[in-house]
């Protein structure tokens, strides 16, 4: 088990499950911001990285962290063409409700055709049937939508994703606050 840096242990306890073995993978992050879920990739050991953003002053910055493609885009389809059975894993963190709703399946339709035989993808999303759902649906005026679990399982299904596991989000408990927080969290969403 490789050591892994406070900056990245969120990612380590929740993405670590499902990251490919071989540290050849080719992964791409779609939407990639500033670097981190690559910079944490990299730390992990994989060396086919890749990613896009539509934010030129987040990718310089990605760029600056990580050696790796990492391209100025905001379109999916553009980025994914040609790109068929290209990548192990595909990471869609806190992207999707930027995608109109209506174009959501074309979206993860297009991450499926790119994905390898056995490829995964990982979405991440603040769930709007929680109880902070409306405060996620106000903190950026570009979030189109906010995804219950519900809606999230139906879109990735109607791109013809299977099976699709839905998880929590499990924060670290560095503190004795988190994890009171954790536990009462955790009671929320019993």
């Amino acid at each position: 088990r490789q050591i892994v840096h406070v900056e990245f242990d969120d990612l380590e306890l929740n993405y670590s499950p499902w990251l490919p073995a071989a540290p050849d993978a080719a992964i791409l992050d779609v939407g990639c911001g500033p670097g981190r879920v690559l910079a944490f990739l990299a730390s992990r050991g994989y060396r086919a990285l890749e990613g896009f953003d539509r934010d030129p002053e987040a990718v310089a910055v990605a760029r600056a962290r990580v050696q790796a493609p990492i391209a100025v885009d905001d379109d999916w389809s553009r980025v994914l063409s040609g790109r068929t059975r290209a990548f192990d894993l595909i990471i869609l963190k806190d992207v999707i409700y930027y995608v109109p709703r209506e174009r959501v399946v074309d979206a993860l339709r297009s991450v499926r055709q790119a994905l390898k035989p056995g490829g995964r993808v990982i979405v991440e999303v603040f769930n709007g049937a929680a109880f902070t759902g409306p405060w996620v649906a106000n903190k950026d005026d570009a979030i189109l939508w906010t995804p219950t679990e519900t809606t999230l399982r139906s879109f990735l299904e109607r791109a013809g994703f299977g099976p699709v596991v839905l998880r929590a989000h499990v924060p670290p408990a560095r503190t004795l606050r988190r994890r009171a927080f954790n536990l009462l969290a955790a009671l929320w969403r019993v």
